[in-house]
């Protein structure tokens, strides 16, 4: 019972997402690339009270494989309003 209540407790921790104006760029990129993955929360560009949540990755080893490739998304940062992070991509994807 103990260790399905650490593991999931563990599950939780390391889903929850990184708030990207908590963090520096180079702290988000540094995260992203130890983990492989990560969901990170950053304001809207058009709507900076709604919230918006994508997962990062580190390479295109990290996409389902419906996702052909990767493309840069730029995120606000604690230091910088464009810190360039890697988004799993269709070739649908605008």
């Amino acid at each position: 019972m103990r260790n399905a209540i650490a593991f999931a407790l563990g599950t939780l921790l390391l889903a929850s997402p990184l708030q990207a104006d908590a963090a520096t760029c180079g702290q988000m990129q540094s995260t992203v690339k130890a983990r492989g993955a990560t969901i990170l929360r950053y304001p809207s560009p058009s709507r900076s009270d709604l919230p918006r949540y994508d997962r990062f990755v580190a390479n295109s080893a990290e996409c389902q494989p419906i996702f052909q490739n990767i493309k840069v998304l730029h995120v606000p940062a604690s230091d910088t309003m464009s810190c360039p992070l890697f988004v799993c991509s269709s070739d649908n994807d605008d």
